[in-house]
């Protein structure tokens, strides 16, 4: 019953999106989010294959590196080293900053862009880490990793 089902399923040409993630998900065998409860509260952790537009937008800006502080990259002579297309080859200055600022860890940054500021305020309010959305995400990530490794197909 379960195989004619699924089988079904795979045949269905027209979806509502929401039945879609979800399925396409399934099939993957990965879950569309965690949820982390902390106190009394319950939060949301999108998998990354299934971000909205505005978290996917957040979440790549901040993987860019978007807006950090950059040193150009000087050869042996002193000169700034230059790509194919002649503009400066820079790097990201560590520890990670804007106009000179040092930031926030990374971990805490992650979690936001995840999230989103408001609701990565409540669960720190709530007495939740960003270093728990972190492992959450990661989770997610490395069990796309293992599926895939184990049917490459």
């Amino acid at each position: 019953m379960a195989a004619a089902n699924r089988a079904q399923r795979r045949a269905q040409r027209k979806w509502k999106v929401e039945e879609f993630r979800e399925q396409a998900l399934e099939a993957k065998s990965q879950v569309a989010s965690l949820v982390l409860e902390v106190g009394s509260e319950s939060f949301e952790i999108p998998h990354p294959l299934a971000l909205d537009d505005v978290t996917q937008t957040r979440v790549e800006t901040f993987q860019r590196g978007e807006g950090l502080d950059r040193d150009t990259i000087m050869d042996e002579d002193g000169k700034p080293m230059m790509s194919a297309v002649g503009e400066p080859i820079t790097r990201l200055k560590e520890p990670h900053q804007i106009d000179g600022v040092i930031l926030e860890p990374m971990s805490v940054r992650s979690a936001r862009a995840i999230m989103g500021e408001e609701e990565h305020a409540r669960f720190i309010e709530a007495g939740g880490r960003s270093s728990d959305v972190t492992l959450a995400w990661e989770w997610m990530v490395e069990q796309v990793k293992e599926r895939q490794e184990e049917d490459p197909k």
